[in-house]
């Protein structure tokens, strides 16, 4: 674990809503001794754990206030929320225009019936907790990543006035959310208790259509992921060049069709982005 800022955090006084900048600093404009409610809920996410939103309140004096959140909150609460601020603010950054990820997330924590997974369901965010030989998918910034882009592509196609369909294009693009980001083609490293393999990695071993196509949408959308990551590394690793022409080809919406359909898909995305 280390110590990090919790930006986009909501503190409310006196029954108004403040929020921490970037750097999770706050100027409230009262004169104290006044009393703050702390909530790790803002514009883009809600931690919940069970039922409950991590709270506390603090007595705010004039000056400078230093306040964490150690004592009421756990550290997969903290992290599952700074890593949903991060990927929100990183999807915005490249696509400012587009406001349909710009609501409050739900982000649950622990959630009941799994483990080794997380899930986005298509209004909220997902994590289960530690078993099975696999550690609390909610420390682990890739996941977060990756299922807030299950969300991303949702909304966009719907932005779009159609419906994300093949699965294989989805977790691809959940990937490129992700490592676009990261800037790291190994994702998911300490999924696992017992070692630090990732989940996927894209920096060896390329899987290619047809051969590699096996009809399971994660190994699937290896094949494309993998010759994102390789067309990545042509344009000289720079993301000013390579997310245009993602983004210019993401606008195709060649994930309508439907699973069975990647050949032709995947060809579609080749010729979108030429």
């Amino acid at each position: 674990a280390v110590s990090g800022i919790l930006p986009k955090m909501q503190i409310t006084v006196n029954g108004t809503d403040y929020y921490t900048d970037a750097l999770g600093n706050v100027t409230i404009p009262a004169t104290g001794p006044v009393n703050a409610q702390i909530s790790m809920q803002g514009p883009w996410a809600r931690v919940y754990t069970g039922t409950v939103t991590p709270t506390f309140s603090a007595t705010l004096l004039d000056g400078s206030n230093a306040l964490t959140f150690d004592n009421n909150s756990n550290i997969k609460e903290r992290s599952a929320y700074r890593s949903v601020q991060d990927i929100h603010d990183h999807m915005k950054y490249w696509m400012p225009s587009f406001t349909g990820m710009d609501f409050q997330l739900p982000t649950n924590i622990d959630v009941a019936g799994g483990d080794c997974n997380a899930f986005y369901d298509g209004t909220s965010i997902n994590f289960y907790d530690l078993a099975n030989g696999c550690n609390a998918t909610s420390n682990i910034p890739d996941i977060a990543y990756h299922e807030y882009g299950h969300g991303i592509n949702d909304n966009y196609y719907q932005s779009l006035g159609s419906f994300f369909v093949n699965g294989a294009i989805g977790e691809a693009y959940a990937d490129f959310w992700a490592i676009s980001l990261t800037n790291n083609p190994i994702l998911g490293s300490g999924f696992y208790i017992a070692n630090q393999d990732p989940i996927r990695r894209y920096d060896i071993d390329p899987k290619v259509y047809p051969m590699d196509l096996v009809g399971e949408v994660h190994q699937d959308g290896e094949i494309l992921m993998g010759a994102w990551w390789d067309a990545h590394l042509l344009m000289g690793a720079d993301w000013n060049i390579t997310m245009p022409i993602f983004l210019g080809a993401y606008a195709g919406l060649q994930a309508e069709a439907f699973d069975g359909s990647e050949g032709q898909a995947f060809t579609d995305v080749l010729i979108d982005a030429l």
